[in-house]
């Protein structure tokens, strides 16, 4: 059976394509918990295998009113953050591209 993400170029409105393989979640010592995304990439064959961080806390936005005055509009909800400090890692396969991640995100959470 073919994958229908192996043709994705064929619907003539998307210039990338993913597909999750494989999530992680972790509780650091620092009790941060975070996760990893390993994502199958069907856009570029020198890319097979490339990840996605996150950290779950809250998001803030404080947009300013015509007034200049900021209005905060944090969430009181915990979501998961984009990690947008992390290196971009990629790998072969599903599994060495997570070990690569897993060390990539254990030096972040140390510091």
């Amino acid at each position: 059976m073919a994958n229908v993400l192996d043709d994705y170029e064929g619907f003539d409105a998307f210039n990338e394509a993913y597909e999750l393989v494989k999530t992680v979640d972790l509780v650091g010592y620092d009790r941060n918990i975070y996760r990893i995304e390993v994502l199958k990439c069907y856009s570029n064959r020198d890319i097979p295998f490339t990840v996605n961080y996150y950290i779950q806390g809250f998001l803030s936005v404080k947009p300013k009113l015509p007034s200049g005055e900021e209005m905060d509009l944090t969430s009181g909800k915990e979501t998961w953050v984009p990690m947008t400090n992390m290196p971009s890692t990629r790998g072969d396969t599903a599994e060495s591209t997570l070990k690569i991640a897993l060390a990539e995100l254990g030096q972040s959470a140390r510091h």
